[in-house]
C-alpha cells in the first residue's frame, strides 16, 4: 500500500476521537453520567476504517515477527484462561473480559498492521510532518477549551473529580520542543500541570528528555544525570508549593499519592490504591503463573474491600505479567525497544524522533495506567518505526 496519505487520515481521526472522549470524560468526572459506553463505540470508529482497509487490500497484506508475536500472546492467553478457568470467592474468569481482552489485542495487531503495509516516500513524510504541526495547535486548543469546562464544572458540582488533559498532549509537547516551538512547549506543559494528570506530565518529562537527548547529542551519562537531576527538582518544586495550590497536579498529589505523609497506610494506598492490586492478584499466582500468566479475562476481589473485583491492574508492567507471564511480557518490551533503538531507512530524523519520543511517553505513562492494546496511537508508531524500517521509499527523494 503506497498511499500514505491514508495513514494522515487516521491519524486526524483517532486524535478528533481521544478529544472527543476527554470532552465526554467531563460528564463522567461530574457524576452526572457514566459516559463509558459511549466513550467505548467512539473509540471503535477508528479501529472500523483500519479493519475496512485492510480487508480491502487483504492480499497484499504483509506480516512480519513482531505481528506474528501478537498473534501467539493471544493465542497462548486465550489457551491460558480455558485451561485455568475457575470460579472461586476470590478469583473468577468472566466470558465478557475473555472476549473484551481478546478483541484489543486483535486491534492492537490491526492498527500495527495498517501501518506496516504503508510505504512512507520522503515526499509524504514531509507531507506528515506539516500536519503534524497543524494537528498539535488544534490539540492544545481543544484542550485548553476542556480544562476551562472542567474549572468551571468543578465549581458547580463540589464531587468533580479533577482529572482532565490526557495522553493526547503528547504530541503537541513532543511536537513543539521538536521544532523549538518553545512557547507552546511551555504552554501545554502548563495545561497538563493544571489538567492534573501526575502520569501525563511524568511522561511527557520524560520524552522530553529523549529529545533534548537528540537535540544536542547528549552522552549517555549526562542523559542519566539530568534524569535524576529533573526527578529532585520536580520533586522538591511540588514540595515546595504543595500548601500553595490544591488544584491540578498538586491535588491529585495529595488525594491520591500524599507523599509527604508517608506510613504504612498511605504506602498501601499509594497511587489510588495501585499496590493493593498487585498484592491482591499476585497472592493467587504459582511459579508457573508468574512464568506463563493466569490468561485474560479474570477478575480477581480486592483484598481491602471483600466487596470489590478489580479486573485490570493499573501498572501496565505488571497487568502485562499477571496475563501473558513474565517470558512474553519481557519479549514484548525486547520487541519495543527493538524498534526504539534500531537505526531505519527514513531521512526525516524529525519523525524518526517524535514517533520515538511518543512511544517512550506512552510506555512511562503505562506505568500508572493499563491501556497498552487499546491505545492507537502506540501501535500506529510502532507501526510506522516497522515500516520505514524494511522500506527503501522512506530514503528517496
Amino acid at each position: 500500500m503506497k498511499n500514505s496519505l491514508v495513514f494522515i487520515y487516521i491519524l486526524l481521526l483517532v486524535v478528533a476521537i481521544e478529544l472527543v472522549i476527554d470532552f465526554l470524560s467531563l460528564i463522567r468526572l461530574a457524576q452526572l453520567y457514566d459516559t463509558m459506553r459511549i466513550t467505548r463505540f467512539f473509540s471503535l470508529i477508528p479501529i472500523s476504517f483500519i479493519i475496512l482497509y485492510l480487508i480491502i487490500n487483504l492480499f497484499k497484506l504483509k506480516f512480519n515477527y513482531f505481528s506474528l508475536f501478537l498473534m501467539i500472546i493471544l493465542y497462548v492467553s486465550l489457551v491460558n484462561s480455558l485451561f485455568l478457568w475457575q470460579d472461586e470467592s476470590d478469583l473468577r474468569y468472566s466470558y465478557y473480559y475473555i472476549f473484551s481482552e481478546a478483541t484489543t489485542i486483535i486491534f492492537a495487531f490491526f492498527c500495527f498492521i495498517f501501518v506496516y503495509n504503508i510505504y512512507f516516500t520522503s515526499d509524504n513524510l514531509k507531507i506528515i510532518e506539516k500536519y503534524l504541526i497543524k494537528v498539535s495547535y488544534i490539540i492544545l486548543y481543544v484542550s485548553s477549551l476542556i480544562l476551562l469546562i472542567a474549572y468551571f464544572l468543578s465549581y458547580i458540582y463540589p464531587n468533580f473529580y479533577f482529572s482532565v488533559s490526557g495522553k493526547i498532549l503528547l504530541i503537541p509537547a513532543t511536537m513543539f520542543l521538536l521544532k523549538d516551538k518553545l512557547k507552546m512547549y511551555f504552554y501545554t506543559i502548563g495545561i497538563i500541570v493544571l489538567g492534573g494528570k501526575l502520569g501525563v506530565l511524568i511522561s511527557v518529562l520524560i520524552s522530553s528528555i529523549f529529545i533534548l537527548k537528540f537535540k544536542f547529542k547528549i552522552s549517555n551519562l549526562i542523559f542519566l544525570f539530568t534524569f535524576i537531576c529533573l526527578i529532585l527538582f520536580v520533586t522538591l518544586l511540588l514540595y515546595i508549593i504543595k500548601d500553595i495550590s490544591n488544584i491540578g497536579i498538586i491535588y491529585k498529589i495529595n488525594a491520591n499519592y500524599n507523599i509527604w505523609n508517608i506510613d504504612i497506610e498511605n504506602i498501601k494506598n499509594f497511587g489510588g490504591g495501585r499496590l493493593i492490586e498487585l498484592i491482591s492478584v499476585f497472592k493467587h499466582f504459582s511459579l508457573s503463573d508468574y512464568l506463563l500468566g493466569k490468561g485474560i479475562g479474570f477478575e480477581y476481589l480486592n483484598i481491602e474491600n471483600e466487596n470489590e473485583f478489580i479486573h485490570n491492574v493499573h501498572m501496565t508492567p505488571f497487568g502485562l505479567i499477571s496475563k501473558f507471564g513474565i517470558l512474553l511480557t519481557f519479549c514484548m518490551y525486547i520487541l519495543i525497544f527493538y524498534y526504539l533503538f534500531k537505526k531505519n531507512n527514513s531521512k526525516n530524523v524529525i519523525l524518526n524522533v517524535f514517533f520515538k519520543s511518543i512511544i517512550i511517553g506512552i510506555l512511562f505513562f503505562s506505568l500508572t495506567e493499563y491501556s497498552f492494546f487499546v491505545n492507537l496511537i502506540l501501535w500506529m508508531s510502532l507501526g510506522y518505526l516497522a515500516s520505514v524500517n524494511r522500506s527503501k521509499l522512506c530514503a528517496e527523494s
